[in-house]
């Protein structure tokens, strides 16, 4: 310990010069959407997955003039633990 040093801005580095060996990080596959097949997002660092996906629609109005809508998935998973 008395020969490191300098400072440090990760633990990478740190447990290099210390001759530390890191676990490795699990990477993380996305989910897919069961509703519309999109990937979905981790909200935060919690077990909640959210469907972003929005989708263009053509629709009617009551007076019977064409319009465009964006429709949300809003899908959400609560991951078990």
């Amino acid at each position: 310990m008395n020969k490191v040093h300098g400072t440090f801005t990760n633990f990478k580095d740190m447990a290099v010069a210390l001759g530390v060996k890191i676990p490795k990080t699990k990477e993380e596959k996305p989910m897919k959407c069961s509703n519309c097949g999109a990937p979905m997002h981790r909200a935060g660092n919690s077990n909640v997955w959210v469907c972003d996906f929005h989708k263009l629609t053509d629709e009617k109005l009551p007076d019977g003039t064409d319009v465009q809508v964006f429709t949300k998935c809003g899908n959400t998973v609560i991951e078990r633990i």
